[in-house]
């Protein structure tokens, strides 16, 4: 009986995609879709390429309050070595308190030399879900993004002309005062004539009839590598690539103050040779592992903080844990 339902969802799905693609639709622009803005001429380039990503994870939930430790690490190669990687952590508390008359979040870092304390407001339109007041881990998920991007500008002071950064997503600032991390991520590129790549791990851009952008763009072409950069305008320029023949993945990648698209393309594809992803850079994997918060990490600090300060703190832990005692009686 399912059988006969899925075999109607996927004639029915397949129904929808029968139109032909003509542009991919991006905020402010258009990339046209055509065979003829595939390239496959990458080269060897002598420059590094740099990676940055960040983790962080909450020791302490109340319904006002988010205790959050937050690291971020970078590290360069040169070639397939690496050849530096920087690790900093710090913790982040996120709390709700009056500021003349007005109730907001007010973010605090301790134990860090970088100065990311902000203040935002309960029902801030960049992080809230259905109207719904925004809760101190989502600030603190910001305060995590403001620090990579820091991390990268700091980073860029020891690349030299012709380098590579990367991080993980897409360059555009999506929350309250993350532009002025960017700014400074992009002015510190220019001055050193580096390259900013974001290179996003998923991506939901659709063309203009409504298909999947990095769907019709690996049934165009299926012999990869490739990378396709169609002319565009913006400042900070959108593609896509496919860095292995054994890949099935095409990933987006969004590129600032990149002159020689072939050449920052060219270091993607020779950082994304290890086996245990082929086509992904090697260097956001890395990344991703050594900036983690384990779950093992996150409970051994959650342990040492309740072990000092758990019965000053019961109630308002208490707010929030309900669904917990609840999940242990299945």
């Amino acid at each position: 009986m399912k059988a006969d339902v899925f075999n109607a969802i996927v004639a029915h799905v397949d129904g929808l995609s029968r139109k032909q693609s003509n542009y991919v639709v991006l905020d402010g622009d258009e990339i046209p879709i055509g065979e003829k803005f595939f390239q496959h001429d990458f080269v060897a380039v002598k420059n590094k390429i740099a990676f940055v990503d960040g983790g962080n994870g909450e020791i302490f939930a109340a319904p006002n309050v988010s205790v959050q430790l937050v690291r971020v690490y970078a590290s360069i190669f040169d070639g397939r070595q690496r050849v530096h990687r920087s690790v900093k952590e710090f913790f982040v508390v996120v709390a709700v308190k009056e500021n003349n008359g007005k109730i907001v979040y007010g973010a605090q870092t301790f134990d860090c030399s970088w100065s990311l304390m902000h203040e935002f407001e309960l029902d801030d339109k960049t992080m809230s879900n259905n109207n719904h007041r925004v809760s101190p881990a989502a600030v603190a998920d910001a305060l995590r993004r403001f620090a990579e991007l820091q991390m990268a500008a700091e980073i860029v002071e020891q690349l030299n002309d012709g380098d590579v950064i990367v991080r993980d997503g897409e360059l555009s600032a999506r929350v309250t005062h993350e532009q002025q991390y960017y700014d400074a991520l992009f002015s510190a590129a220019k001055k050193k004539n580096v390259s900013v790549c974001g290179f996003s791990k998923t991506t939901s851009l659709l063309t203009d009839v409504g298909q999947s952008a990095v769907v019709v763009l690996s049934q165009l072409n299926k012999n990869a590598p490739w990378y396709y950069f169609p002319f565009q305008s913006l400042e900070i320029i959108t593609g896509f690539v496919r860095l292995s023949p054994h890949s099935n993945y095409v990933f987006r990648v969004d590129l600032f103050n990149a002159a020689n698209v072939r050449n920052v393309v060219s270091l993607l594809l020779e950082n994304s040779q290890d086996p245990a992803f082929l086509g992904y850079p090697y260097g956001l994997v890395d990344a991703d592992c050594r900036a983690c918060v384990s779950e093992k990490e996150r409970a051994m600090l959650k342990l040492q903080f309740f072990a000092q300060f758990g019965e000053r703190f019961k109630t308002h832990s208490a707010a929030l844990d309900a669904h917990d005692v609840l999940n242990e009686l299945h």
